[in-house]
């Protein structure tokens, strides 16, 4: 038999009518709802095929005209696992009930302690479909339109079959599917529950005027995704042209799962309105070769990284609207770019991207960057950069803290090749009365690590350990703030070596003691070293040639000296050899 009789539920009337009808198990041949009379503002009950719980049944409709009706209802009982795949062609669909799927519930005890623990049913799938046309190995499609008018949509997706049957089922069934060229309106809220439901949306326009709810995840394919209010789902997975604007919040559907957003191929968008918290509690994973794009147009928004690690294999761009001196992205949790991109683009100079209180890895060749806006650490954050291969491309690496609380961060670098440009050094101490630390690692290498200046904001310092490493700078700058007290800033080395350090100041304004003199009042910045042993340079500080000295340490030769040394050395060994 190739076609399905969709059973008759008798003993309602006009105002509720309910209509039996007849499908078709033929993709080829789909029923044509046509054939089925005025259904308007009734119920449609259909009947799948008896078959075992682990095989899936499919029912195909042609709608072919416009219809405004109630909902489509399940009937019967027994292992009738049915996907309704309704096909469009240039049509519209109205459906006005709260439940416009519904079914015979059913009692179930899915851990066997004798207590139903919920409801289940034999009906699975709902697919919205275009009439598909191929000519010549060339294929077409029709466009349909469905509207969910009630103020408040429930679609249920549940299953009666066993762990194991759902296994071989896959991911056919337990699904609504709006597939190429349908447009999907909700007039307001909309909830997607069950076992494990999905919401699949491909080459389609989708609406939600209030609040959606999906118990499983939300996939979507080169698709526009609209929602106004609060977008709440288990985990979001993005393919190539995927588009979500919403103006509420994307969070975790359960409390034991953090709603994930996973671009997995091509490029997708997410655009995040005036309303909304951006994101919180929300890890974000990019697989290799896709891109991800989030747009947080509105001023002032903040996005939290955080509960479980993101990882960064593809591109991630990030545009914020932040003001100055404040922070838009943090991440909270531990965050990987293994071989992609990290990117935050913003319209004035905000700290923007921030390493609070967790650690962000860049490896693999990973790139770490900002556009207009500075990269930071605070409250024992940490930025680590594993190999020469990878980047950071800030103008400011920045290390701050807001209250006596915190702590500031750390930067680890690998490689003199880490720098892309000559990103200043940042410390902001936001408080007047305590006194604050950054530090920065460095790994000897090849090169030279090349630093812009150094800025100190109120009372802080920072302790660069060189283990070894070249590096140069350019002004050394106290900032008082508007501080009416005084202000003292502490540039600190360790594994100090008269040679390694380049700074970009008039050494006459360097004291023997270290400290610099000051033309600002009540501002002072000292300079402290401490040898490959720890202990504290007592010598004297001066500038040779640009590079700082300490005269308790033996002077290491230049390349050019080195060059010298090497020569006379080399000429003596001839002579002394000549007179044997």
């Amino acid at each position: 038999m190739n076609k399905l009789l969709f059973i008759f539920a008798s003993g309602l009337f006009a105002t509720s009518a309910v209509y039996a009808v007849k499908g078709s198990a033929d993709a080829t041949a789909p029923t044509a709802m046509s054939s089925w009379g005025d259904i308007t503002g009734t119920e449609v009950v259909y009947h799948g095929i008896g078959v075992s719980t682990n095989v899936m049944t499919d029912v195909y409709v042609s709608v072919d005209k416009d219809v405004s009706m109630k909902k489509f209802k399940v009937s019967g009982s027994g292992g009738h696992h049915t996907n309704l795949n309704l096909i469009f062609d240039g049509t519209e669909l109205t459906e006005t009930d709260s439940t416009p799927f519904d079914y015979n519930n059913t009692p179930k005890d899915l851990n066997g302690d004798g207590i139903n623990d919920a409801t289940t049913s034999y009906s699975t799938g709902f697919y919205y479909k275009a009439k598909e046309t191929t000519v010549d190995g060339n294929t077409t499609y029709s466009t349909g339109t469905v509207n969910f008018t009630n103020s408040n949509v429930k679609i249920e997706l549940y299953t009666l079959d066993s762990n194991s049957n759902a296994v071989q089922q896959g991911d056919y069934g337990r699904t609504i599917y709006f597939g190429k060229g349908i447009t999907a309106n909700f007039t307001t809220n909309v909830q997607i529950s069950g076992r494990n439901p999905d919401l699949k949306v491909s080459d389609s326009l989708f609406s939600v005027a209030g609040q959606m709810t999906v118990g499983g995840i939300l996939s979507l394919t080169n698709t526009n995704f609209d929602v106004s209010g609060t977008l709440s789902t288990d985990r979001i997975r993005l393919y190539d042209g995927a588009n979500i604007n919403y103006d509420g919040l994307i969070q975790q559907e359960k409390d034991d799962i953090r709603a994930d957003i996973e671009a997995v191929s091509g490029v997708s968008t997410i655009t995040v309105g005036a309303n909304s918290k951006a994101f919180e509690s929300t890890r974000i994973r990019v697989a290799e070769g896709a891109t991800l794009n989030i747009d947080i147009t509105a001023y002032g928004k903040k996005m939290r990284l955080c509960n479980a690690t993101t990882t960064i294999n593809g591109t991630l761009n990030i545009t914020s609207n932040q003001g100055n001196h404040s922070v838009s992205t943090y991440i909270r949790n531990p965050t990987i770019v293994d071989g992609g991109t990290l990117t935050e683009t913003g319209n004035k100079t905000a700290f923007m991207l921030s390493a609070y209180g967790a650690l962000l890895t860049v490896k693999n060749s990973g790139t770490l960057r900002t556009t207009n806006g500075y990269l930071s650490v605070a409250s024992d954050g940490i930025i680590k950069v594993e190999d020469a291969g990878s980047k950071i491309d800030s103008e400011k690496l920045v290390f701050y803290a807001l209250d006596s609380q915190e702590k500031t961060g750390e930067i680890y670098l690998a490689s003199s090749t880490n720098l892309v440009q000559k990103s200043d050094l940042y410390v902001k101490n936001a408080g007047y009365s305590f006194e604050l630390e950054g530090k920065l690692y460095l790994t000897k290498c090849d090169g030279v690590y090349e630093f812009g200046d150094v800025e100190l904001l109120r009372l802080s310092s920072l302790r660069i350990d060189l283990n070894g490493a070249s590096m140069s700078m350019g002004k050394l700058m106290v900032l008082n703030g508007n501080h009416t007290g005084g202000v003292t800033g502490s540039l600190i080395f360790e594994d100090f070596a008269n040679g390694l350090v380049k700074v970009g100041i008039d050494e006459s304004i360097l004291n023997a003691d270290g400290t610099l003199t000051s033309s600002q009042d009540n501002v002072s910045l000292s300079i402290k070293g401490y040898d490959s042993n720890g202990n504290l340079l007592t010598g004297d500080w001066s500038i040779n040639n640009g590079y700082l000295w300490n005269s308790a340490l033996v002077a290491v030769p230049e390349p050019a000296e080195w060059a010298m040394i090497l020569g006379a050395l080399a000429l003596g060994f001839a002579i002394y050899r000549k007179r044997k």
